[in-house]
């Protein structure tokens, strides 16, 4: 086996970060809203120019959806470079 070292500026670079910076959105989505979170989907798009994830958020009433408010954005965002940083 042989290790290669990427560069974000090479697609395969971007895409091995996107890939890395998903699982570490799930992780965070799991900390913080709870281990009841469902993650899908979460690839890199487009050659490396980013990533999304869908996610399913269990309710406690099916005639109120449960989103990811703007209020929980800065608590997902110190989570995430929490585990970035113990990396």
């Amino acid at each position: 086996h042989t290790i290669r070292l990427l560069t974000f500026e090479q697609p395969e670079g971007r895409r091995v970060f996107w890939h890395s910076a998903a699982h570490v959105l799930g992780l965070a989505l799991e900390h913080v809203l709870g281990s009841d979170v469902k993650l899908a989907n979460g690839p890199p798009v487009k050659e490396g120019e980013g990533f999304y994830y869908d996610v399913g958020l269990p309710t406690t009433s099916p005639d109120t959806p449960r989103v990811i408010t703007p209020e929980q954005l800065p608590q997902l965002l110190e989570c995430i470079q929490s585990v970035v940083r113990q990396k």
